[in-house]
């Protein structure tokens, strides 16, 4: 129907051969493995009340700048009160001029 069905052959011992599949064929860039793996710097933020009002313009600063928010922790401390603990990270790179 699709074509001439290819027979399975088998080995003296009696055991069937199977053909390896072909490789997988994509248009995705490959990956550099002499850079892996990702290093990674982290940064620690903590939103006070005021700040946790309105942390667009704090996020949206630290996303320019390639920090990628991975957790909030509320939190409660005996002089601000209620707050947030924000962790981010973003790739390292050799740049030394990408400073905050």
């Amino acid at each position: 129907m699709f074509g001439k069905k290819e027979q399975s052959k088998q080995s003296p011992r009696g055991e069937y051969q199977i053909k390896p599949a072909p490789p997988l064929q994509t248009n995705l860039p490959r990956a550099n493995m002499t850079t892996w793996p990702q290093q990674w710097e982290y940064k620690w933020m903590l939103l006070t009340v005021v700040q946790i009002a309105d942390p667009s313009e704090i996020l949206a600063t630290l996303g320019v700048e390639g920090w990628e928010l991975v957790a909030v922790y509320p939190t409660e401390l005996p002089v601000i009160g209620k707050a947030r603990e924000l962790y981010f990270k973003r790739p390292k790179t050799n740049d030394s001029t990408q400073t905050t």
